[in-house]
């Protein structure tokens, strides 16, 4: 070393590095120590008590003035879109308008436009706004659209395309929660869009008194995985249960002594039976201007409705059997006996007590048709006799001069028999605890009085339509379909057939079906959207382990005896 160029190491001095060194490492781990002890202590903001996802509330006028700028979105939409968006445009924007935004629907670009005004008072909500429009194009129905602007509710588009390369471990992970299976794997897209609150989510633990090792947590998840039974889920419930979808319901209750047949309703044998709800519109919030409601009974060979409608001006013009009556103002009965869509029956009557029944293949958006005798030769399809009705009329029948009617009431008894024609599977003549699928119209046209021959001529000015005074006919209906079209009959009411009277229906099973029927209902439509753009089916999916409480009965149509009968072309 004394000839190398160096000096001679100091020992006291490495002596002191070392001790530095110590003590350095001595307090990282006293360090890290308590900062371990304070990572499982206890948070003061980690209280149940407290509601972390709470909006604050922002009301009209906590803004000190009107926005500076405007601000706007848009969307495209597609095609098939149009129809419904120009039916519920006017709900939109008055939706909008009480949040002070405005907005366009272009039918030539195929768009939707939403931006900021001088009214705006919310700075966010054109945030809002835009997911709203991005729902309704993206097939979402307006009523759970306008949930995007309430502000405990957020809307996204998520990528699933990537998420989980292996399809079917993605649908066991979804067990019961079937509905992220509709979002994520039928429609085959690569992206989904979602809508809810952030309170959906289960929180993790919160202390460490809940927290798992490392190990655990390890020996968990095999288990888990190796011990995967069939209907369990990996994930967070979800709420499948479809309850703002559900229809009207209704307990029909079986006659001790069949009415008789004259069109009024006060008689002893419709006494005790309940009225179903108001009518409302088919498609839109507004009230019709007219009242209208319902009565159902049965026994064991004919299911019997009763029927009131407020009308001022009794018109009618058809007489002939089999016509098409709602041409005129008319009431309507829809029956699906067996809930398969197939084979349903349709029965239609005006004030001259004209009648025309039918029986349709499947829905007309299926590619369905009418099977009648007003288009197909015999043998063909009637249900009378012995199906019966009758008509009363509170006023005169097409008397403009006299004084206002008070409406017309109605009385039919449809035979079961025919009621359940073609319809194969499991038993479901009426007894007690069985259920239909059951539903009821009235097309009510606007008049005006011809000067020249002083009767009442058709002036169609629709009241409660998605655009009130075009000229269209009113549709009113007891369970909303959601869109003006009848023939969907997985929209109809849900009717429970019973004996024992109203104290003992009071304690009636629910119908368990309907989450599966409506589950089922949009798996379909999401296949049928599909293959209508990319004219292919969607990829299969085996809804084992769906977790429902009670998986339908495996009802059928008797498909090859519907085909045998002559369809009609289609029709309205």
């Amino acid at each position: 070393r004394q000839y190398s160029g160096y000096a001679p190491l100091d020992h006291s001095t490495e002596r002191r590095h070392r001790c530095r060194a110590a003590a350095a490492a001595q307090e990282s781990q006293l360090a890290s120590s308590a900062m371990g002890k304070m990572k499982n202590m206890d948070k003061p903001w980690e209280d149940d008590s407290v509601d972390h996802w709470k909006p604050e509330a922002f009301a009209q006028g906590d803004m000190a003035g009107p926005l500076l700028e405007e601000s706007s979105f848009a969307v495209l939409f597609p095609a098939y879109r149009e129809k419904y968006l120009r039916e519920v445009w006017p709900q939109v924007t008055s939706a909008l308008k009480e949040q002070g935004v405005a907005c366009q629907l272009d039918l030539i670009e195929g768009s939707m436009t939403v931006s900021t005004t001088r009214k705006t008072w919310d700075p966010y909500i054109i945030l809002k706004a835009r997911d709203l429009i991005k729902l309704l194009a993206r097939s979402v129905h307006l009523q759970q659209a306008l949930k995007a602007l309430q502000d405990d509710v957020f809307s996204d588009v998520i990528k699933v395309g990537g998420l989980c390369s292996n399809k079917e471990r993605f649908v066991k992970r979804c067990g019961a929660a079937l509905c992220c299976v509709l979002c994520c794997i039928l429609c085959n897209t690569l992206c989904r869009h979602t809508l809810g609150t952030h309170k959906n989510t289960t929180p993790g633990p919160k202390t460490h008194k809940h927290r798992q090792s490392r190990r655990e947590r390890q020996q968990r998840q095999s288990e888990a995985s190796a011990g995967y039974q069939e209907g369990e889920s990996l994930t967070s419930p979800m709420d499948c249960s479809f309850a703002a979808l559900r229809p009207r319901e209704y307990v029909a209750h079986k006659f001790a002594a069949p009415p008789h047949l004259d069109g009024n309703l006060r008689e002893a044998a419709w006494e005790h039976v309940p009225w179903t709800s108001d009518f409302v519109d088919i498609s839109t919030p507004t009230l019709p201007w007219l009242h209208t409601r319902a009565k159902l009974a049965w026994d064991d060979r004919f299911l019997y409705v009763g029927a009131e409608l407020e009308d001022p001006q009794l018109w009618a013009t058809l007489r002939r059997h089999d016509e098409v009556i709602f041409h005129d103002n008319d009431f309507e009965i829809f029956v699906d006996a067996n809930a398969t869509t197939h084979g349903y029956k349709e029965f239609e009557m005006n004030a001259y007590n004209a009648t025309w029944d039918l029986m349709l293949s499947r829905p007309y958006g299926d590619g369905g048709g009418e099977i009648s005798c007003r288009v197909s030769p015999a043998p063909c399809f009637d249900m009378q006799p012995p199906l019966a009705s009758a008509v009363q009329l509170n006023g005169s029948l097409n008397q403009p001069a006299g004084p206002p009617d008070g409406g017309w009431s109605v009385e039919v008894a449809l035979p079961l028999d025919g009621l359940m024609a073609h319809n194969a599977g499991a038993d479901q003549r009426p007894r007690d605890g069985v259920f239909w699928r059951i539903n009821f119209s009235r097309v009510q046209w606007a008049l005006k009085v011809d000067q020249a021959t002083g009767r009442y001529v058709k002036a169609p000015a629709c009241q409660s339509c998605a655009q009130p005074g075009s000229a269209h006919e009113d549709n009113w209906v007891w369970s909303p379909q959601g869109e003006v079209a009848m023939h969907e009959p997985e929209t109809w009411a849900i009717v429970q057939f019973a004996e024992g009277g109203a104290a003992a229906a009071a304690s009636r099973p629910a119908y368990d079906e309907w989450p599966a029927r409506a589950l089922a209902r949009a798996l379909y439509r999401a296949q049928r959207s599909h293959r209508a753009q990319a004219a292919a089916a969607a990829v299969r999916l085996h809804t084992r382990g769906a977790g429902f409480a009670t998986p339908p009965p495996p009802y059928t149509a008797d498909l090859a005896a519907l085909d045998r009968l002559p369809p009609a072309p289609r029709g309205r």
